[in-house]
C-alpha cells in the first residue's frame, strides 16, 4: 500500500463542526457583504492550527523550523483568515476548555466565559443542549443545515439529534474540510492470499455480476479458508461486531423509525433477524472466523478478510489489501448498503444559544456557513484525490471507502452505554450468534420492551 509521511496525523475522526456567535452591535453590509465590524467570535475546542489561531501566516516566514505545517493545516488557516477579512470578524480559538467541563457550563451560563462556538464529544454537547445552552440548528436561518452535501447525512446527523433538533453538525468543519473519516466496519482483503486459492473469480468480480451476498459468500468462504493447514487460514478477521455489520448489510439498525416516525428497537424486525441469523450461520463454518485477539492473523497473513476500524486497513502493513462493501443482505437494494459505523466518542460542533441577542446566533451562523465552505487550495473534490492516490491502492479502492464514510450510520453508543441494563442485554447477542440452537427471533423479541421503554421513549419524547 502507498503511504506517505505528515507532519501532523491526516486521520481524524470524522469531521467536527463549528459555530460561532458574534456581539450585540447591529450588523452592516458593505458591497453586498456582511461587515461585522471588526467583532470578536469565541470558538472552544478549535481544531485550527496555530496560524488560524494567530490570525497571522507571517510568523511562519519568520522561523520556519519552529513549526512545521501541512497541507491540510495551510488550507484550513487559509480559508480561516480569509473568511475573517471578507466577513470583518475575528475568531478567537481555544483549542481547550477553560477550566474543568463543569466550571466551563457554569461560566457559560453566568456570562463570565465567552463562547459562540463549541467542540466537544456527542455526549457532552447532548448534555450542554439539555441545558439549553446550545441551538436548535434547524433554526439558524444564516446557513441550511439540510444540506447533506455540506453537513453530512440525516442518518449520520442521527448522532447529533435530540427530539427532532440539530444540537451539532456531525462533522469537524464540514464534509468538504480536509479530514478523513474516521469509522468502524471497514471489510478489506489480502489480494495475494485471496488469489493462491485459485478461486477463479475475484471479490469485485463477483460484486460486478450481482453475486456479492449473503448467501454468495456463505458459498466463496470454505474456498478461501485452509484451517486444517499446519500453518492454519481463516476467513474474516474482527475487531468490530460481526453482528451489527450484518444487520446495517441488511437494511436494519439497532434503532429505527417506525411508520409513525417513532424511534423503536430495530433488532426484532424481520429483516434484522436475518441478518442475525446468516452472521450465526457464517460463524458456524469451521475457520470462517479467526480466533486470535484483534486483528492479528489478517497482518500476518493467515486471514482473508478482515472487518476492521477504517484507519487500521488504511495503515494495514498486508502490502495488497482491497477495500470491498460487506456482503449485501436479500432484504436491500443490491448495492445500496453500507457497513460504516461511528458511535459516541466522536466530536462535533454547536453553536451557542445566546437568547438576549439571537442577532448573534445569525451572525455566527454566517461564519460557519463561510468558514466551512471549501477551500481554496482543494476545492470539494481535490482532497479525495490526494487521499485516493497517497493512501489507496486503486482509485476503486477508495470510492468504496468514501462511499462508507459518506454513508456510515450512528451506533447509538451514546444512548445504550448510560444504561447498564441495556447495554449488559445487548452483549448477550454475541453469546446467542455462537449458539446453533438459540432461537434469535424470540430472544430479540424478548429484549424489544426493554430497550423501547429504556432509550426509545425519552428519544421520542416520552416523560
Amino acid at each position: 500500500m502507498k503511504k506517505i509521511l505528515y507532519t501532523a496525523p491526516v486521520c481524524m475522526m470524522f469531521l467536527l463542526v463549528f459555530f460561532v456567535s458574534c456581539t450585540q452591535a447591529p450588523v452592516q453590509e458593505k458591497n453586498n457583504e456582511l461587515d461585522m465590524g471588526g467583532k470578536e467570535y469565541y470558538f472552544i475546542g478549535s481544531f485550527f492550527p496555530e496560524a488560524a489561531r494567530n490570525n497571522n501566516n507571517a510568523f511562519l516566514q519568520e522561523d520556519p523550523d519552529a513549526y512545521e505545517t501541512t497541507l491540510e493545516e495551510d488550507a484550513m488557516s487559509d480559508k480561516c483568515l480569509k473568511t475573517q477579512e471578507k466577513l470583518n470578524c475575528v475568531i478567537v480559538h481555544e483549542e481547550g476548555f477553560p477550566g474543568t467541563k463543569a466550571e466551563f457550563a457554569a461560566g457559560l451560563s453566568s456570562g463570565t466565559v465567552k463562547a459562540d462556538i463549541i467542540c466537544d464529544t456527542f455526549a457532552s454537547l447532548l448534555d450542554y443542549y439539555k441545558s439549553g445552552m446550545l441551538c436548535d440548528l434547524y433554526e439558524i436561518s444564516t446557513l441550511d443545515a439540510t444540506d447533506e452535501e455540506k453537513w453530512g447525512t440525516e442518518q449520520r446527523k442521527e448522532a447529533t439529534t435530540y427530539r427532532g433538533a440539530l444540537y451539532a453538525f456531525p462533522c469537524q468543519g464540514s464534509m468538504y474540510y480536509p479530514f478523513t473519516d474516521k469509522y468502524n466496519g471497514a471489510f478489506v482483503y489480502n489480494r495475494d492470499l485471496y488469489d493462491s486459492y485459485g478461486t477463479g473469480i475475484t471479490p469485485e468480480e463477483l460484486i460486478e455480476e450481482g453475486k456479492w451476498t449473503f448467501s454468495g459468500f456463505l458459498d466463496i468462504i470454505p474456498g478461501v479458508i485452509a484451517p486444517e493447514d499446519e500453518n492454519e487460514k481463516y476467513g474474516i478477521s474482527l475487531i468490530n461486531s460481526l453482528p451489527t455489520i450484518s444487520v446495517y448489510a441488511n437494511g436494519g439498525d439497532i434503532i429505527i423509525k417506525n411508520d409513525k416516525g417513532q424511534y423503536v428497537f430495530g433488532y426484532s424486525r424481520d429483516n434484522a433477524v436475518r441478518a442475525l441469523e446468516w452472521a450465526r450461520d457464517l460463524s458456524m463454518i469451521p475457520g470462517a472466523i479467526a480466533p486470535n485477539d484483534y486483528y492479528s492473523d489478517f497482518e500476518a497473513g493467515n486471514a482473508t478478510f478482515a472487518l476492521i476500524p477504517a484507519e487500521r486497513a488504511i495503515y494495514s502493513s498486508v502490502p495488497n489489501i482491497g477495500w470491498i462493501p460487506f456482503p449485501y443482505g436479500p432484504d436491500v437494494e443490491y448495492g445500496q448498503s453500507y457497513s460504516g459505523y461511528f458511535g459516541y466518542y466522536e466530536k462535533g460542533t454547536a453553536i451557542v444559544s445566546n437568547p438576549g441577542d439571537k442577532g448573534r446566533e445569525l451572525e455566527v451562523g454566517t461564519i460557519v456557513n463561510e468558514l466551512f465552505e471549501p477551500t481554496d487550495k482543494f476545492g470539494k473534490t481535490g482532497y479525495d484525490q490526494y487521499i485516493s492516490r497517497n493512501f489507496f491502492n486503486t482509485p476503486e479502492d477508495y470510492e468504496v471507502f468514501k462511499s462508507h464514510g459518506l454513508n456510515m450510520h450512528y451506533d447509538w453508543s451514546k444512548e445504550i452505554l448510560q444504561d447498564k441494563t441495556v447495554q449488559e442485554m445487548l452483549l448477550k447477542i454475541n453469546d446467542i450468534i455462537a449458539n446453533p440452537a438459540a432461537p434469535v427471533k424470540a430472544e430479540m423479541q424478548a429484549m424489544r420492551d426493554v430497550v423501547n421503554e429504556r432509550i426509545c421513549d425519552d428519544l421520542n419524547g416520552k416523560e
